[in-house]
């Protein structure tokens, strides 16, 4: 559904944010790279438009319209 990317500042860290609509079938969460991946978190779609409040239709919103999303540079934060 979406990337963006922003440079944490505060942390000196460079993170890119991918966004998709998914179901889990099973099996496990797992870091397979942990030098290139800090963390990964399966989330509903209602929490997800809680983390995610600059999507101004709401990502439930575009899920359900199958909206396209264009990228995002965040730029520093």
């Amino acid at each position: 559904m979406a990337i963006n990317e922003a440079i944490l500042t505060k942390h000196d860290e460079h993170v890119v944010f991918i966004t998709f609509r998914a179901e889990i079938t099973g099996g496990q969460q797992e870091i397979t790279r942990p030098s290139e991946i800090s963390h990964v978190e399966w989330v509903d779609i209602d929490r997800a438009d809680e983390y995610m409040p600059y999507y101004q239709e709401g990502l439930k919103n575009i899920a359900k319209n199958e909206i396209e999303i264009k990228y995002f540079n965040e730029g520093k934060v």
